[in-house]
This record gives C-alpha cells, structure tokens and sequence, in this order.
C-alpha cells in the first residue's frame, strides 16, 4: 500500500508544497499568486491552486506550517483562511490526517543534524532551509518556499519515524 503525504508552506503570495510517497520525496513546487495584488482575488486563487494539488494527489497526509503569529492581523486572517481551507479539505476528504507544525522552529530540528545550530534570524533561516533541502534532496529549489515545504514533509516523517 502506498501512503501519501502531501507538505505545504503556505503565504498568500507563494505557497510551496512536496508530495512524498512511502516516505520518498517524488515532487514539489511553488503555488504563485505574487503578480495578483487584490488580496482578496490573490488568497482565493492561493486556495484553488492547494485544492488543486489536494484532489491531484489525494494525499493520505496533510502537513502545514501553523501560521505565524505576526503584527498585521490582516496577514494573520489571510493565512488563517489559507490553512483553514486545505484543513476543511483534509475533513471532508474523509481520509486525509491533517498535521500542524508550530512554530517553524520544530520541524526544523526534526531535519538539522544533530548538535547543528539552527538560525533565529528570519533571512538566515530562509537561507539555512534552501541549503538543507539541496543536502538532503540533491536538488535546487526554486526558493526557500518550496524548501520549506519539503522540510516540513521530511520532518513528519522523521518525527513519525522517531515515534516507532
């Protein structure tokens, strides 16, 4: 049987997503609404383009970063409707788990090496997480995006690994 798991870091501008099966990362990508500048029309099509990805690969799993607390409380309900959506999608699909992570300081652990220093600074994680997910992926990012999202991936199944 195969599991799979679908990993998201989600924004209203760029989300970025992986798609693992059997614990294997198989694909990944960038969900852009950066050029639409309606906010409103922007987190609707951020929306459509997750759903999207969650009817494609009907995932068994569904990882998500919680979203930051931050100081626009504007961008804090934008977010909140974006994780809420594909959150309702894990529901009404029936079979998908839905798993948060919070705050990006956990599943960043779950994927350094161990005794590594992991980065506070917002510029210097972005960094640190592009430079992981090549490490651990042999692969070239588009952006920290889409770094993030396999990274949350990966740290689910490390955690659940660590948990057996």
């Amino acid at each position: 049987m195969t599991t799979k798991m679908l990993a998201f870091d989600t924004s209203s501008t760029k989300s970025g997503w992986a798609y693992f099966e059997n614990g294997i990362l198989k694909t990944s990508g960038v969900v852009d609404e950066e050029k639409e500048k309606d906010s409103v029309i922007r987190v609707e099509n951020m929306c459509f383009g997750l759903t999207n990805l969650l009817k494609k690969y009907s995932p068994d799993i569904v990882v998500i970063e919680t979203p930051p607390l931050v100081n626009s409380p504007k961008t804090l309900v934008m977010l909140a409707e974006i994780v809420g959506v594909v959150k309702g999608w894990s529901i009404c699909s029936g079979f998908a788990e839905f798993v948060e992570f919070s705050p990006p300081g956990e599943w960043r652990k779950l994927v350094a090496r161990e005794d590594e220093k992991i980065p506070t600074k917002r510029n210097d994680c972005k960094k640190w997480d592009v430079e992981r997910a090549k490490d651990l992926f042999h692969i070239d990012p588009k952006d920290d995006n889409e770094a993030d999202a396999i990274l949350i991936g990966q740290a689910r199944i490390n955690q659940f690994r660590d948990a057996v």
